[in-house]
């Protein structure tokens, strides 16, 4: 019992030391539950999105509940918190399940509406925002090596490093591939504790030249949660990748029809309407 607390309540000390930090998972099972609540139509699917919407309500409420504790705290001399018992396993079990049910539903592809046949017109004007948001997220790195630079920093290896992986990140994003965008989601989220965690911290500091950090972490922060927001809610976007995936999906197609494939008894099966009064085989050669 005692194992099962300490892996609940070790990971929530952030929050306690950083109650803002909260917002962050917040916002994003909020825009999750925004873009995809218009994509479910069956109520099976629509109550897989509305566990992203309870647990985003729930992180976005305890991030209140955790700065009057913050305050309560301050008050007294020794604070115990015997709530975070009861809240900590609620709030990690409840994520746990929206994650779960979120994945359930992007995979399963249950009461999707079908997307709409883009036309030409379409899928250009979505391919050119795709490379501008591309353009966006590469930028976000570069601005960092340079702002790093110009505070003084000399060891630029791992900010090159993320850099590329950004930009081939980026290029795939631009070719459609769907996992590129949720990697890039996943750096960002990262990028944002990040800095968050660093504004938060460079608070207590009495030192006057790590005003600039700290300002620096505050605006890296709120940057990178709008690229979370733009990457989640963007329907251009969403229909550059769903375009893409078609497309690549037709190419295989294409290729089988081509290609038809030989069965055990020698004979090559044609896809497509059969004749009339025939079996659709031919004799091999």
């Amino acid at each position: 019992m005692g194992g099962c607390l300490f892996w609940f309540l070790t990971p929530l000390g952030l929050f306690v030391d950083h109650p803002f930090l909260a917002l962050l998972p917040a916002a994003v099972f909020l825009a999750y539950y925004l873009v995809r609540r218009l994509a479910a139509e069956e109520p099976e699917a629509r109550r897989e999105v509305r566990w992203s919407l309870f647990a985003g309500l729930a992180w976005f409420l305890y991030t209140f509940y955790e700065l009057a504790m913050d305050e309560w705290s301050k008050g007294v001399s020794a604070p115990i918190r015997i709530d975070l018992i009861l809240v900590g396993p609620f709030l990690f079990l409840l994520t746990a399940v929206a994650l779960g049910m979120a994945v359930l539903f992007e995979t399963g592809l249950r009461g999707m509406r079908p997307p709409p046949v883009p036309n030409p017109y379409s899928r250009q004007r979505d391919r050119a925002f795709a490379i501008k948001i591309a353009i966006l997220l590469v930028s976000f790195p570069v601005l960092k090596l340079l702002v790093m630079v110009s505070f003084g920093a000399r060891d630029l290896r791992s900010r090159l490093v993320g850099l590329l992986l950004v930009l081939g990140l980026s290029i795939f994003l631009v070719r459609g591939h769907q996992w590129a965008k949720w990697l890039l989601v996943l750096w960002l989220v990262y990028t944002a504790l990040f800095n968050a965690i660093g504004w938060s911290s460079l608070g207590s500091a009495s030192r006057p030249d790590l005003a600039k950090f700290r300002w620096w972490d505050l605006a890296a922060t709120v940057l990178a949660v709008g690229l979370i927001v733009l990457l989640l809610v963007s329907r251009s976007l969403r229909d550059h990748l769903i375009a893409s995936a078609q497309s690549r999906s037709g190419s295989s197609l294409s290729l089988t029809a081509r290609f038809p494939r030989q069965s055990s008894d020698g004979f090559i099966r044609q896809e497509g309407p059969r004749a009339p009064g025939g079996d659709g085989r031919r004799s091999p050669e």
